[in-house]
């Protein structure tokens, strides 16, 4: 049940989140539209692979990696 709430209350953050995305696109040109979508591209992809990296050095794989600085509010 909790799950369930948690991922309602996720879908409905993202509501404004996309409204605003198609606004701002919708007044942009093509060729503007073209570059922000590639560099979005760009930034997913390479957010992918930070994931996946410091998911297979944590299997014991030994890849070389970016050190991702974090926040660590407790520590």
């Amino acid at each position: 049940m909790q799950g369930g709430l948690a991922l309602g209350v996720l879908g409905l953050g993202t509501i404004p989140t996309l409204l605003a995305y198609g606004t701002v696109l919708g007044t942009v040109s093509a060729k503007r539209r073209a570059s922000l979508h590639r560099g979005l591209g760009t930034t997913f992809l390479l957010l992918g692979h930070i994931s996946v990296t410091h998911e297979l050095i944590l299997l014991g794989f030994d890849i070389p990696h970016f050190d991702v600085p974090f926040y660590q509010p407790l520590a």
